[in-house]
C-alpha cells in the first residue's frame, strides 16, 4: 500500500499596509498622516500618536494614500421622485448627489429610463427625514427584481 502525503500552505491574506494616507470625513473633518492604514470590510483601522483607531466606512467620504491616489471612495446611489403634471411617477438617479438618469414608472409595475444611463448597483429612495424608503437594484442599466 502506498502512502501519499499531501501537504497544503495555508496563506493568510492580511489587508494591504499603507504607510501614510489621508481621510477625509463625511462630516468634513481631514485626517492627516494616518500611519499603518489598512482597509477591511467595513471599517479603516490606522496609527496616530502610537495608538490604533478605526472609522467606520460609512463616515468616509474619501481615502488618498501617502500620493495623493484616492483607494476608496464612497459612492451613494439614490433615486429623487420628481412631482409632473401628467401624474407620471418619474426619479431623477443620482450618484454622490448628481443626475446622471431620469426613469418613470410607465405602467403598474413596468419602469423605463427616459435619458441617461444607470451605473448597476443599489439604488435608496430616501423620505424627507433621510430614512430609507425603498432599495432599487439596477444591473445592465435596467431595474432588476
Amino acid at each position: 500500500m502506498k502512502i501519499i502525503r499531501i501537504c497544503c500552505t495555508v496563506l493568510l491574506l492580511l489587508p494591504a499596509l499603507l504607510q501614510a494616507g489621508t481621510i477625509y470625513l463625511r462630516d468634513g473633518q481631514v485626517i492627516r498622516d494616518a500611519q499603518n492604514l489598512r482597509e477591511f470590510d467595513t471599517i479603516f483601522l490606522y496609527e496616530t500618536n502610537s495608538r490604533s483607531v478605526s472609522v467606520s466606512k460609512d463616515r468616509i467620504q474619501r481615502v488618498e494614500d501617502s500620493s495623493g491616489k484616492v483607494i476608496y471612495e464612497l459612492i451613494q446611489r439614490t433615486l429623487r421622485q420628481q412631482t409632473d403634471a401628467r401624474q407620471k411617477v418619474i426619479f431623477d438617479i443620482l450618484i454622490n448627489g448628481e443626475v446622471v438618469g431620469v426613469g418613470e414608472w410607465y405602467e403598474e409595475g413596468k419602469f423605463r429610463m427616459v435619458r441617461g444611463r444607470v451605473p448597476d448597483g443599489v439604488y435608496i429612495e430616501n423620505y424627507p427625514s433621510g430614512r430609507i424608503k425603498r432599495e432599487y437594484t439596477f444591473a445592465n442599466g435596467t431595474l432588476n427584481g
